[in-house]
């Protein structure tokens, strides 16, 4: 897992750098004037808020590397070259990227986004799922709960005795400690404030990390 005690330990000769792994990247991107990533969703992310992104790639891998987080960033690949951009886009001398690029973007992102425009892709998830069949009547036979179950149930009956190495568990925590009812509640307030929607909205604890979202 990535060590955060290395950028701690190189940021502490600059007073204007903090390393922190709190709050949503979300809100990080909306108060920045530019954002660095490599190969990352970070960028994907600071394209859809419209927030300037640069991609560092001192090594270019057209294998490693994923085609949507460069391809809607501007790309930079030495120290000096990353540098002369952000002070483009933090100086505000220039339009950085220009509407050609940003267009040029855009018909990139819709080979991998749908919802770029018109309704919100929950919306869209709603509509789907109420337009989803419902649950068939007939009686399933044995053989096809047993196969069912073997493709639904044993993985995660599986994964339970199966023991990731620690590094790998330590990297997963990092990344996604889990949530709690608390915590979801509180983004459906915000959403509510926000959006004057989700006011019979309930969101309850399931098991596992998941959640049941309710219409009251």
């Amino acid at each position: 897992p990535e060590n955060a005690a290395r950028w701690e330990r190189e940021a502490r000769p600059y007073g204007n750098v903090t390393v922190t792994r709190a709050g949503s990247v979300n809100e990080w991107i909306a108060a920045a004037d530019a954002v660095v990533h490599f190969n990352c969703t970070t960028g994907v992310e600071a394209f859809l808020q419209e927030t300037p992104a640069v991609a560092y790639r001192p090594s270019p891998s057209e294998t490693y590397e994923a085609a949507l987080p460069k391809g809607v960033s501007l790309q930079a690949f030495c120290r000096d070259e990353t540098v002369s951009l952000l002070e483009r886009i933090v100086g505000g001398r220039e339009d950085v990227p220009g509407d050609r690029t940003r267009a040029e973007w855009r018909a990139l992102a819709r080979d991998y986004i749908t919802a770029l425009d018109g309704p919100l892709a929950g919306d869209r998830i709603v509509e789907a799922l109420r337009a989803a069949p419902g649950p068939r009547s007939r009686r399933r036979s044995a053989a096809e709960r047993l196969g069912l179950w073997k493709r639904e149930a044993w993985p995660s009956v599986a994964r339970r005795f199966e023991r990731p190495p620690a590094g790998e568990a330590r990297f997963e925590a990092a990344k996604f400690p889990g949530l709690a009812a608390e915590e979801v509640n509180a983004c459906a307030a915000e959403l509510r404030a926000v959006s004057g929607r989700f006011e019979r909205v309930r969101i309850d604890l399931w098991k596992h990390g998941c959640f049941r979202i309710v219409q009251e």
